[in-house]
């Protein structure tokens, strides 16, 4: 199994947070939350919509060259000790 890693390294959550409050319901109550939880909170779901969007392309992509192929796509956190 062939494995690609995306780092995502968001550097200014709390502009999109705003810019994008409408579209994200859930985080209207999220105002409150610190910087650290508002970082996290927009990469997922960046991470969410990079998924989606990878999924449509490669999977096309894929059968357009004949390929099967079994696609599994996640979103892994680290955990801080």
């Amino acid at each position: 199994m062939a494995i690609i890693q995306i780092n995502l390294n968001i550097r200014n959550a709390e502009e999109v947070l705003h810019a994008k409050k409408s579209e994200f319901t859930s985080f209207i109550a999220d105002l409150t939350l610190s910087d650290k939880k508002i970082k996290r909170k927009v990469e997922e779901a960046v991470c969410k919509q990079l998924i989606a969007q990878l999924k449509e392309k490669i999977e096309s992509g894929l059968i357009a060259e004949g390929v099967k192929a079994e696609l599994a796509f996640s979103i892994v956190t680290k955990k801080k000790v």
